[in-house]
């Protein structure tokens, strides 16, 4: 079922009186019916009735866009709410989206992703992440487990990973984290990773930081990073022992650095049952 949502035509030289009641709104509230269609006529000369404007309110009222207490009308601030995470989706949509420069169907099941730096890849990996929050979650209540070296995207990727974060909180949907490494920086995540429904835990010893992986609903989500990488983000976060000692542009070159990483993408209930079980354990 396709989400309505009702928009004001702001740019629009004759605007309609659902327009014009929802303009007043954003301005003045509570407002009642009579005190509504007063305004409208004085403020943009506009002749309406008041029979005309109470019918359109009583229409927007069932459509959830207003609220009514006793006689005062205002917007509702869950139609507010939802109207901005729409123009948020659409504007990620159109001017964030990042493509693979590459993408390979191995069978039926399984789909790897090519790209050419680490920031494109969590962009894309993002990406998936919310397609499934928004499209599964509701008719799967497993939790999401993750496990990998470091969560960097908290420090060069936050809007991406707050707007998924608050997709997880929205539609209540667990997520656990858990990192390999224990350093100042990874610590210093958990600030970040934490309120209802989020999990976080560092420290985990003998563990691969190359690898990334993730088990959401029957999916397995996994990159690999090239060694080189590997080693220039430990050495930055080995180097941090406080948040003014980051060196931003250093983390930059690294995650924008040209190489060749992937995101296989696997369907495989069994085993993603199995690596949630194994990511929980260690919680």
């Amino acid at each position: 079922m396709a989400l309505e949502i009702t928009v004001p035509q702001f740019g629009t030289k004759t605007k309609k009186t659902k327009d014009l009641i929802i303009s007043l709104l954003t301005e003045e509230y509570p407002l009642t019916v009579k005190v509504v269609t007063n305004k409208i006529r004085k403020k943009y000369n506009v002749s309406v009735s008041f029979q005309g404007v109470y019918k359109v309110i009583n229409q927007l009222l069932e459509e959830g866009v207003l609220v009514k207490e006793g006689k005062y009308i205002s917007i509702n601030k869950n139609w507010i709410i939802n109207v901005r995470d729409f123009i948020e989706r659409l504007q990620k949509k159109y001017f964030e989206e990042v493509k693979p420069r590459g993408k390979t169907e191995v069978s039926g099941e399984i789909r790897v992703y090519t790209f050419n730096n680490l920031i494109e890849k969590d962009k894309f990996w993002c990406k998936l992440h919310e397609k499934w929050i928004l499209e599964e979650s509701k008719n799967d209540k497993r939790p999401t487990t993750w496990w990998g070296g470091h969560c960097w995207w908290v420090i060069a990727q936050l809007d991406n990973e707050d707007a998924l974060v608050k997709q997880m909180i929205k539609h209540k949907t667990e997520m656990y984290w858990l990192n390999n490494s224990d350093t100042f920086l990874d610590k210093w995540a958990k600030t970040y990773y934490k309120g209802k429904y989020l999990h976080y835990k560092t420290g985990l010893k003998n563990a691969d930081n190359s690898i990334y992986i993730m088990a959401i609903g029957d999916y397995i989500f996994e990159c690999r990073y090239p060694k080189e990488i590997v080693k220039e983000l430990e050495e930055f976060y080995k180097e941090v022992k406080d948040v003014p000692d980051m060196d931003l542009s250093g983390l930059m070159n690294i995650l924008t650095k040209k190489i060749n990483v992937e995101i296989i993408v696997m369907k495989n209930k069994i085993l993603a049952d199995r690596l949630r079980e194994d990511i929980l354990k260690k919680f």
